[in-house]
């Protein structure tokens, strides 16, 4: 039986996931080198050095733990307390430089988790929970769980995916829409009037920077739709990489894979 303070375990898990998040901020401006794995997913080379970094924390501090990392394998992982490690969980959303992305790790002990780690890299944020502890951080404090709770029952419950919880055999994308017909119950316009007089005033406030404006959920979503249909979608040198490779790992021809940029 290992007797070692949960709360080690926990101080672990976390200096290897800062140790991890600053490696991958060094290579976020796009200057890694990107493989293809046998299941043709992309693999940098940030992944591994970020899982090394994982690895040798961990084991230094607990030698006769088992280890199984999504990019540099398998170690002891019959062993009875075990470390379960994606350094960069999103890769492919790192590849494109897009801000979603982070380090899991979780530990186990006798078959169930006892602890778990999430490191939103970008915002250096760290979201860590243990098992009969609870979960710490909540978006938006108290608001925020509350929300959080209502949107799991609602797209979860309510859609029939289920709840996340014990005992889920499958995850499922549970989503629930919500449509309102306005003329059913706005036949006097009040409703079309008075979001146009919230939405102007909104759009009233002072920007945050000089200059700048104050956008409408969508707008930014909106506008790059129309940039990238008339104009492409932009992607990172790491991002064409992954892809070239993936195209001749499948035995696209080069003249094809030399197209899009003619």
């Amino acid at each position: 039986m290992d007797n070692t303070p949960k709360s080690e375990f926990l101080s672990a898990a976390l200096d290897a996931a800062k140790a991890a998040a600053e490696i991958s901020r060094s290579y976020y401006a796009g200057n890694f080198t990107v493989t293809t794995k046998s299941d043709m997913t992309p693999v940098t080379e940030a992944d591994v050095e970020c899982e090394q970094a994982i690895r040798n924390i961990i084991l230094e501090r607990f030698p006769t733990h088992g280890f199984y990392g999504e990019e540099t394998g398998r170690s002891q992982d019959d062993a009875e307390y075990l470390w379960l490690v994606d350094p960069i969980d999103g890769t492919a959303n790192y590849l494109r430089g897009l801000r979603h992305w982070g380090v899991c790790i979780a530990y186990v002990s006798g078959g169930q988790v006892q602890i778990g780690i999430v490191h939103d890299s970008p915002t250096d944020r760290l979201y860590h929970a243990r098992l009969g502890h609870g979960a710490i951080r909540a978006m938006a404090e108290h608001k925020g769980s509350g929300l959080s709770l209502m949107c799991e029952l609602l797209a979860g419950a309510l859609t029939g995916s289920g709840c996340a919880g014990p005992g889920k055999a499958q995850v499922f994308n549970g989503m629930l829409s919500i449509y309102l017909d306005t003329a059913a119950f706005d036949s006097d316009g009040y409703f079309a009037r008075e979001v146009r007089r919230y939405l102007d005033f909104f759009q009233s406030a002072k920007p945050a920077e000089a200059g700048g404006e104050v956008l409408l959920p969508g707008d930014v979503e909106r506008r790059n739709r129309t940039a990238r249909l008339a104009h492409g979608i932009p992607l990172t040198d790491g991002a064409w990489r992954a892809l070239v490779e993936t195209a001749r790992a499948v035995g696209v021809a080069e003249q094809d894979i030399a197209a899009p940029r003619a």
